[in-house]
């Protein structure tokens, strides 16, 4: 018995010094790549960057694109930057080094053989769907990469890259959704979803709404939409799951 018991120890003590090892490696990992982004025009951007607008690797975040029919869809993004210049009170010189970095990366990937994406393009801050400045590149190969500046905002400056793949994947995903909301174009809906039942949102970057909904055979079904709380009753005559929606009254 004694000598399983010393087998078992030197076992555990094992596991413990793998699952140490592993944990350590992800952990430089992600610092490592929180540090310098892998796309190399990225990292030439990155680079002439102005100090003062401390642009650094930008992670876990969504940007929303204009598919060929015109629906909007919200996408994870593979990549990108930002501006993590957080001051609020924005100076003329900084404007203009926000001004100055937009150029760059469009001359970055104008030079390594992107086209403007004028479907996903637009010069003014006041124009719909998105009401911020965005230029769009995309390339043969099928990356696409988004530049978003708002001198006047914080963040004032994203750069998001996804490839063509993923966002017909979103597309295909999301676009049920927008069929059951009435084919909205000036938003995506982007589902969190558990077996027939999903909790919407419904945004296009900067502001929005959210839907409680059901399937019933092959459609989506809008059992409640807005900003406010649902009321318990509508959930429960729907037999919505409590984990779809945080609360109701």
């Amino acid at each position: 018995m004694f000598k399983v018991f010393k087998k078992n120890r030197r076992q555990t003590i094992f596991t413990i010094f793998i699952i140490a090892l592993i944990t350590s490696a992800s952990f430089y990992y992600l610092n490592m790549t929180d540090g310098k982004p892998s796309n190399a025009l990225l990292r030439d951007i990155q680079k002439n960057a102005p100090p003062e607008l401390q642009v650094r690797v930008l992670q876990g975040e969504q940007s929303f694109w204009i598919a060929d029919d015109g629906y909007m869809v919200g996408v994870m993004d593979d990549e990108g930057l930002m501006s993590y210049y957080n001051n609020p009170i924005v100076s003329s010189e900084i404007i203009k080094k926000i001004e100055d970095l937009t150029q760059d990366a469009e001359l970055t990937f104008l030079s390594a053989g992107f086209t403007v994406d004028k479907s996903n393009s637009f010069e003014s801050a006041y124009s719909a769907p998105f009401y911020i400045a965005r230029i769009a590149f995309k390339n043969q190969a099928g990356e696409l990469c988004l530049v978003e500046s708002s001198p006047t905002g914080l963040p004032p400056w994203y750069l998001h890259c996804i490839s063509e793949g993923k966002l017909s994947e979103a597309y295909t995903m999301q676009l049920p959704f927008l069929h059951a909301l009435g084919d909205p174009k000036e938003v995506a809906a982007i589902p969190k979803q558990q077996g027939n039942y999903a909790n919407v949102k419904v945004t296009n970057g900067q502001g929005g709404y959210y839907a409680i909904m059901k399937k019933s055979g092959d459609q989506w079904l809008v059992v409640f939409k807005g900003q406010d709380t649902p009321s318990c009753d509508l959930m429960n005559q729907n037999d919505i799951p409590r984990s779809i929606y945080e609360q109701c009254n």
